[in-house]
């Protein structure tokens, strides 16, 4: 998260977070006053600050997630080599790839506390990390409601999350922030030659058409597992 007081920028990996930081640096009237990447609010909670987090579709936040580390790049890819996993990432192994980190068991691999996760949520990796950034504190209260049938959907309710913006509509989402939802945050003359000039950041090398498609199977486990994320869709 990047706190910047009346605005709280809540950063999902891998949708686009690089280019938010920048925009918010040229374009907003506010500081930075904290900043934990990829880390939900916790003690820095204010319940008078404004919200808003980047999502991106999960079949292509998977395929970015994949690209990534094809570069060697990345917790995720970290994580998966150091345990002897190293050969995943190969361009034609992209479904072996999501189907290890689709396969419940290999949660604790995947650490962030998503092993945590009670057993009766199967909630994707994806969708769990939205779900932290969403909570003040996610582990504490997926302790709360563990004893639910479905303590996610239930947590869940208590979002902090005042907007979402996709990263499929990135800039016009950002604009839509500054110009209509709070102007008084943003220096209007600055947003729009932002627009104009802002290159892209943080583009991996590897295209999606590099990698093999993803097959049947996986594509219905997204489906089904990525429930948070979806919502959205």
């Amino acid at each position: 998260m990047y706190d910047l007081g009346g605005l709280v920028y809540l950063d999902l990996n891998k949708t686009g977070s690089k280019f938010v930081l920048e925009f918010l640096k040229n374009c907003c009237r506010l500081d930075f006053q904290h900043e934990k990447e990829h880390e939900p609010v916790r003690d820095q909670y204010n319940p008078l600050a404004y919200h808003f987090i980047t999502i991106r579709h999960p079949i292509s936040q998977y395929s970015s997630l994949f690209r990534y580390g094809l570069e060697k790049k990345g917790w995720i890819y970290r994580r998966i080599a150091e345990h002897g996993h190293k050969d995943l990432y190969r361009s034609e192994n992209y479904n072996a790839w999501l189907s290890f980190v689709l396969d419940q068991k290999n949660a604790p691999l995947l650490g962030e506390g998503y092993e945590k996760l009670p057993k009766n949520s199967d909630l994707g990796f994806l969708s769990f990390r939205f779900f932290c950034l969403s909570q003040v504190f996610p582990h504490k209260i997926l302790q709360l409601y563990q004893g639910f049938s479905d303590p996610v959907s239930v947590a869940i309710r208590g979002s902090i999350i005042d907007h979402v913006i996709k990263n499929e509509e990135l800039n016009s989402g950002l604009e839509r922030l500054a110009v209509e939802l709070k102007p008084e945050l943003f220096y209007q003359d600055m947003v729009e030659k932002f627009f104009k000039d802002a290159p892209k950041v943080n583009v991996s090398n590897a295209k999606e058409k590099d990698i093999e498609p993803i097959n049947k199977q996986n594509r219905e486990i997204i489906e089904k597992k990525e429930y948070l994320l979806l919502d959205f869709y």
